[in-house]
């Protein structure tokens, strides 16, 4: 009779709770849906305690309820000397269970009357593991009506109290534990404190060591080349490095006219230096020769690439106001990324911090150093944001303390397969342990061209054996593109490499040069490279060129040119493209107006290997007619004197003087009526 009626018992009190509990699930999601779906801790009910099978969870129940009531030793049970304990974890999660429950309900009558409090759900983090490890005598004696009251009890006094979290408190159920704890993942930063020493944050804003960089910025137009386009202001943000370096983005003061910098909570502008830039790696080198602005300032130190998952302070001044901002950030992914300003592609680093116009330039702090600069994020997508490591950082600033000038990062000049297909192994003689990339094409001006041969097998590089997609081991369980370990090198150092030609193992060393493209991608602080004749602004030929025809240049700007650009690989030193880049109308040129954007191969039957050759086989032409030949196959005509004398009447009709031509200017004496490039 007693097995029977605790049966009974068992059976009709979980029934009830289960529809119950059912109609509340449903009251919640119908009359008010956002609270409930911000209610986690009552959803985990539902999946933590009513998805087990029906009958199963019964018989726990009924068991349990023998265990609180200690009736093993009941006269009618089929041994009186067998007693049951229900194990630790799953009563832990039966009351898990219940006070997850209790804290969802009072989380949602929280959203019902609006108080808008900091919801008291409990966290698996902290709560959980000490759930789990705590001794099956505290379990069992926490009956669930008592842990539901005094749970639902708490979670309305943090309610009315603020919103206090309601793992405070759980210490009453759950002593400390003496045995082996289970540890739960790191739980994302509350505030950027969590990120940041909060007395080291507090230093750096008032050291003003995270400054704010106005730029007045002009560039030339790439149509009219004696021009410039209307000046420009921006913002952006930089941070200030030991030896009275200023770092910011190399988009902040490109094309720049006048730069200024302020401190946090300093009200004056200081007029500051470039001294270098790095386009290719979107870095910038700033100098303040006023020596009140350097009064009291925090230098601030680079530290290394930090790990997945760790957190992040963004500090730096973006739009939507004018006061410094710190944003918390978790680091989701180390890779290789195309750097849009520069157009190359090296080691960044993403967050899931938003990187807002104005934040670029701005540091990201681990602890108390710096491991990057904000530079970019990714259009369409909220809160995925990129900073520069620190490798590449330091790879800038080493360039820039051993060189006169800036000389970038190089590269091998190499396209490569991945070597996953079995058949494609076999066929060129890899051996089962060896892995690797092969070679499909080499620059004839790269660095690798003395070294490498198509379809050779790059084993390893730099000691560092290559995967068959093109990785090499990074740290613990990363992996980056092989050719990190390219860019890590100074341009002129060698690289070694271990490569599979024709069956043997053989050791190359590969000299590190500068990416020579036949088309630029990027000409930032850069003059336009033109002369005028008879009307015709003959150009050397570069993308931001095309960029002139708007936002979808690679739809609308002409085809050939835009193949050029993408595809187009040098064959010779010095080797350009030569364009009619525009047409000043005037009667000797009429007719060909048209032929602007077309590219120029020959003069007078001679090829043209770039602007200045050009113009040296134009100023020395004694024949009666100049015939230039297209790339299409179309031709210029024109009368040697008369065009001559037709370019002193252009270059005055439309306002064009010396002066205005940079390293250009009017030609006198035999080459009278020619404007040129010196």
């Amino acid at each position: 009779s007693g097995y029977a009626c605790f049966s009974f018992l068992s059976f009709f009190f979980f029934f009830f709770f289960f529809f119950l509990f059912l109609l509340l699930f449903l009251f919640l999601f119908v009359f008010c849906r956002p609270a409930f779906l911000s209610t986690s801790g009552f959803i985990l009910s539902f999946s933590l305690g009513l998805t087990p099978i029906l009958p199963a969870y019964s018989l726990l129940s009924f068991f349990y309820l023998f265990s609180i009531f200690n009736l093993s030793t009941y006269p009618t049970f089929p041994s009186p000397h067998l007693t049951f304990s229900p194990p630790s974890h799953w009563s832990g999660i039966h009351v898990y269970t219940v006070t997850s429950m209790a804290s969802g309900i009072a989380r949602a009558l929280t959203k019902l009357v609006g108080r808008g409090r900091t919801p008291f759900v409990p966290s698996l983090s902290s709560f959980l593991p000490r759930l789990l490890s705590s001794p099956s005598s505290h379990l069992a004696s926490a009956s669930p009506l008592p842990v539901f009251a005094l749970t639902l009890s708490r979670g309305v006094k943090s309610w009315a109290s603020g919103g206090k979290s309601l793992d405070d408190g759980m210490a009453d159920f759950f002593p400390p534990s003496t045995g082996a704890s289970v540890v739960a993942p790191a739980a994302a930063p509350s505030s950027v404190h969590d990120v940041a020493d909060s007395r080291y944050l507090d230093r750096v804003l008032e050291g003003g060591s995270v400054v704010k960089v106005y730029c007045v910025s002009s560039s030339p137009n790439p149509i009219l080349p004696w021009q410039n386009k209307p000046q420009a202001e921006n913002t952006g943000s930089g941070f200030i490095l030991s030896g009275r370096k200023i770092l910011t983005n190399a988009h902040v003061v490109a094309d720049h006219k006048v730069v200024q910098v302020r401190k946090h909570g300093d009200p004056d502008l200081y007029v500051a230096e470039v001294r270098a830039v790095g386009h290719d790696c979107d870095l910038a080198l700033l100098s303040i020769e006023d020596e009140r602005f350097w009064q009291g300032v925090l230098e601030l130190e680079l530290g290394s690439v930090p790990d997945l998952q760790d957190a992040v302070a963004v500090v730096g001044y973006p739009t939507g106001g004018d006061n410094i901002s710190v944003t918390g950030g978790v680091v989701s992914r180390i890779e290789r990324q195309t750097y849009v300003h520069g157009a190359s592609q090296l080691l960044a680093v993403q967050i899931d911090a938003a990187i807002n116009p104005g934040n670029s330039g701005g540091p990201a702090l681990k602890n108390d150093k710096v491991v990057g600069v904000a530079f970019q994020n990714m259009m369409d997508a909220d809160n995925i944001g990129y900073i520069i490591p620190v490798p590449i950082i330091e790879h800038f600033l080493a360039d820039v303390e051993q060189h006169p000038s800036y000389k970038g990062f190089g590269h091998l000049g190499i396209s490569v397969q991945m070597a996953s297909n079995r058949s494609l192994r076999h066929y060129l003689g890899m051996a089962a342990d060896q892995t690797g990339v092969v070679v499909c094409d080499v620059l004839p001006l790269a660095g690798a061209a003395k070294a490498l041969k198509r379809h050779d097998v790059i084993l390893e590089v730099e000691g560092k054996k290559v995967a068959n997609d093109g990785t090499v081991a990074f740290r613990r369980s990363e992996r980056v593109f092989f050719d990190y370990e390219v860019l890590s090198k100074q341009i002129g150092d060698v690289i070694s490499m271990k490569v599979l030609r024709d069956g043997d193992v053989k050791e190359v060393e590969v000299e590190v040069k500068k990416a020579d493209y036949l088309v630029t991608p990027t000409t930032y602080d850069e003059l336009p490279k033109y002369f005028i004749h008879a009307g015709f602004v003959f150009t050397a030929f570069t993308q931001p060129y095309l960029r002139e025809w708007g936002e979808d240049w690679a739809y609308t700007s002409p085809r050939q040119l835009h193949h050029e650009a993408l595809f187009g690989i040098k064959k010779k030193e010095g080797q350009e493209i030569v364009i009619v880049g525009h047409v000043l109308a005037d009667q000797i040129n009429t007719g060909y107006e048209w032929l602007a954007t077309h590219r120029v191969s020959k003069f007078n039957g001679e090829d043209i290997l770039n602007l200045d050759d050009f113009w040296q086989k134009l100023r020395q032409n004694r024949e009666t007619f100049l015939k230039i030949e297209l790339h299409g196959g179309e031709i210029i005509i024109l009368d040697r004197v008369e065009a001559e004398k037709a370019s002193r009447r252009i270059m005055a009709n439309y306002r064009i003087s010396d002066t205005l031509l940079h390293s250009h200017h009017l030609r006198t004496g035999d080459d009278a009526d020619m404007s040129g490039q010196e």
